[in-house]
């Protein structure tokens, strides 16, 4: 996920922009910037690659609001892609501290962590096939939209044509 932006300074310096800029964007439109518990709101965490993806899905989108649930739908897919690689960072932190003990159960702490470590990675396998079939639905829409487009031509060819005929 890269280094780590710690203030809202180094975060503005980040996008290019100034500090207010910013600190609107995550208020208005959800910038991804996370505070740690307990803090107040001075404190802020942010991850460049999660701005990334969220400046390319917001400033992607068309601005007659066409398109924007589909453009919503990709940016939580990237959000969620980028929460379980965390996720299983920290998971992977964690499990070389944990001792390996046995459950009541007869398991290890050790295949309970394989065992997350696999739903993650089918999570985001999952996760990622999901956001290719957002981006195909996408191509159907529009070549459904070209495809009626070029048939309303046609009708209102054809309905000149039947007129001129029948002038005849």
């Amino acid at each position: 996920m890269g280094t780590a932006l710690s203030s809202w300074k180094e975060i503005a310096q980040y996008v290019g922009k100034g500090v207010r800029t910013v600190q609107r964007w995550e208020r208005e439109t959800g910038l991804p910037v996370r505070r740690p518990q307990g803090e107040g709101k001075g404190k802020v965490l942010a991850f460049p690659s999660e701005i990334d993806g969220w400046m390319r899905a917001a400033f992607t989108r068309n601005g007659d609001g066409e398109g924007s649930e589909l453009d919503a739908l990709r940016y939580r897919v990237e959000q969620l892609l980028a929460e379980n690689q965390q996720l299983r960072r920290e998971l992977n932190a964690v499990s070389r501290f944990m001792p390996t003990t046995v459950g009541s159960n007869g398991s290890t702490d050790e295949s309970l962590l394989r065992r997350c470590d696999r739903l993650l990675q089918e999570s985001a396998r999952i996760r990622q096939a999901f956001a290719q079939l957002v981006a195909t639905q996408s191509v159907v829409t529009q070549a459904c939209a070209d495809t009626i487009q070029t048939m309303k031509s046609m009708q209102a060819f054809l309905s000149e044509d039947i007129s001129f005929h029948d002038a005849d």
